[in-house]
């Protein structure tokens, strides 16, 4: 009887793989639906943890010297009597250096171009390009401090290649699901805090804690699916991360 069976080789070529055998037990039934629906709001939230970001450190492209004694006159009048020119622009970074009191009793409208000037210390920025308060502009993150903003975005970028190491190890050896609740909990503590900041250190500490759950927070989720369902629902929830990408785009703004 012994040699009559099939060598073991031959039996492992005849067997299924995974992806042949999935269609008999069902590729899209209940267990691929209800997994669907439980692990979308991962790829919501991943939406918010990668493009927040940019809108905390926004800064409007007009903005310019704060001058107490000209803050009653327009937006325009004030750069003409306060703000000097460099290449038929105003500048962002200095202000003339007079007694605007003065030039007010006087009837001016235009500044001399001969008057001193010196640097901005506080700003006015345009409400109607960005119509909130980003950290950038309510610490001003402008002029000499213009880098303090891409520094915040190299950290966070930086957390995010910590965070594969680490979250990637959880995977594989926790499961997926955990490493995907823990990167969403490093999500949830960095980005409370980022609302608490005072100052550029602990910024980049809050914006690296959330830097470790981007992509970590639904990449997990991305592979626990297409390990179990068909390529058509895979294709499906790219479509939906893109479109709550630009939903949370809308809700943000």
């Amino acid at each position: 009887m012994e040699g009559n069976r099939a060598p073991a080789s031959k039996d492992k070529e005849n067997c299924l793989s995974f992806d042949e055998f999935l269609p008999y037990m069902g590729e899209f039934g209940l267990y691929q639906k209800r997994l669907v629906v439980y692990l979308i709001p991962f790829f919501f939230l991943w939406a918010f943890i990668y493009f927040t970001q940019i809108f905390l450190i926004v800064v409007p492209n007009d903005h310019w010297c704060r001058i107490a004694e000209l803050q009653d006159l327009s937006k325009e009048e004030q750069l003409k009597l306060g703000i000097p020119k460099v290449k038929d622009e105003y500048n962002k970074c200095f202000m003339y250096d007079t007694n605007y009191t003065e030039a007010l009793d006087r009837n001016l409208t235009t500044a001399d171009e001969n008057w001193p000037q010196k640097p901005c210390k506080v700003w006015i920025y345009d409400k109607e390009q960005v119509p909130y308060e980003s950290i950038a502009t309510q610490y001003n993150w402008v002029c000499q401090n213009d880098h303090l903003g891409p520094y915040s975005v190299t950290i966070y970028f930086l957390g995010s290649i910590v965070g594969g190491l680490i979250f990637g190890y959880a995977a594989d050896h926790w499961g997926r699901l955990p490493a995907v609740m823990l990167s969403n909990l490093c999500a949830l503590i960095g980005g409370l805090l980022s609302a608490f900041c005072n100052s550029f250190l602990w910024f980049s500490i809050t914006r690296f804690v959330v830097g470790l759950a981007l992509n970590n927070c639904c990449i997990p989720v991305y592979v626990l699916i297409s390990t179990r369902s068909n390529k058509f629902l895979i294709d499906y929830l790219l479509s939906a991360c893109c479109l709550f990408a630009a939903l949370d785009c809308i809700m943000v703004q």
